[in-house]
């Protein structure tokens, strides 16, 4: 049985575990059955671990590694010999001789994109380019457009441009006593981190506070009808949760709302994705939350405070379910796209067709590089 050392966020984000789920759903389809050996990259962030010569000899017990999915393919982090999060210099990326599969990776300027960043990840590049056994994909949040302006035509070819593996994901049912049974039950997913990356000034008409007075404002008057579930994915958005229901009517608090538990890992990816596969409506700011939902057929709206959740929307042609919450009048055109979804039997389904082809042929070509490995 083929054995693969999969690199990424395991015990961070739920979304990220769907993805690996998603992936490994559709991988099995081309390769058949195989065996995963986890390392959480959050070790290289601790300093627990190192992509140095003891991790080159522990890729190579292997047949393959999997970098990804997530947002490693940053482009601001200057201490990094690579220039982002996958710090591997090259003296070590030599000594790997199995095939490295770079898995619906996120090429994110968000946070910035410093010239030196820029160049190290350009000689990273090369070295990947030059190796056939090593495959490059970014997924369908604007990474690919990114490439294209911040490298170039020339650096973009060499990447399969496919959608995350979350749309693929179908978690087990779960009984949820977070449901009311008999309202529509509407889901909020709120992201707590970056707050200043979210709402910076140069960007947002209003400033975070304002931002969580309107959400409250939204909530009192679409729980006037419906439950309203409001669901984390990491215990950053915690504390925006809290304050949400600090300004909540307290009639609202007591009667319309329930908060999902704030779950880590596969276990907690399945029984929280679970809950959004039972849902009316889910009105998502995280990549995954959005991902998930429409993957799984249900009626979903996006919050936009961060690039990656409008090119997403852009890119699947569904500009029109995506909320621009860094607006001034956000509250209004919320509530009215929350009511007229909700009444919309028509809502449009997710159409994949064009980027499923992308992704068969990316799933063909991990199949190929591995089992020419194995020869």
């Amino acid at each position: 049985m083929l054995k693969f050392l999969h690199v990424a966020s395991f015990k961070g984000n739920i979304g990220d575990n769907a993805n690996h789920m998603g992936f490994y759903d559709r991988l099995r389809e081309s390769i058949g059955a195989f065996e995963v050996h986890e390392f959480e990259i959050r070790r290289t962030f601790w300093k627990d671990a190192a992509f140095d010569n003891d991790f080159a000899f522990l890729a190579n017990q292997h047949d393959a590694v999997i970098f990804g999915g997530g947002n490693f393919f940053e482009l601001w982090v200057d201490h990094s010999s690579t220039g982002c999060s996958i710090d591997i210099p090259e003296s070590v990326f030599k000594k790997i001789n199995v095939p490295m599969i770079f898995n619906s990776l996120g090429v994110d300027p968000a946070q910035g994109a410093s010239r030196l960043a820029l160049n190290k990840f350009k000689k990273f590049l090369d070295m990947c380019i030059a190796r056939p056994d090593v495959i490059l994909s970014c997924r369908n949040d604007g990474s690919y457009s990114t490439l294209v302006d911040y490298l170039g035509t020339d650096y973009a070819k060499y990447f399969y441009h496919i959608h995350d593996a979350g749309f693929h994901f179908k978690p087990p049912k779960f009984l949820h006593p977070e449901l009311h049974p008999k309202k529509n039950n509407i889901l909020f997913q709120l992201a707590g981190d970056m707050p200043e990356v979210r709402f910076h000034h140069d960007r947002s008409e209003i400033s975070f506070e304002s931002y969580i007075e309107k959400l409250a404002g939204v909530v009192n008057e679409v729980a006037v009808e419906n439950h309203i579930i409001f669901c984390p994915h990491i215990y950053k958005d915690l504390s925006l949760i809290s304050a949400v229901l600090e300004l909540v009517d307290d009639y609202v608090r007591r009667n319309c709302i329930s908060v999902a538990s704030c779950l880590q890992g596969k276990e907690g990816a399945e029984y929280i994705f679970s809950l959004y596969s039972q849902t009316d409506l889910n009105v998502a700011t995280r990549f995954h939350g959005s991902v998930c939902s429409m993957g799984m057929g249900q009626k979903t709206i996006g919050l936009v405070n961060y690039r990656q959740i409008r090119e997403l929307y852009s890119e699947l042609n569904l500009k029109d379910y995506a909320v621009d919450v860094t607006r001034e009048n956000f509250d209004v055109s919320l509530t009215s796209k929350i009511f007229d979804t909700l009444q919309n039997d028509k809502f449009p389904g997710l159409r994949l067709d064009a980027t499923d082809a992308n992704y068969s042929k990316y799933l063909n070509a991990v199949s190929d590089v591995v089992s020419q490995s194995k020869c």
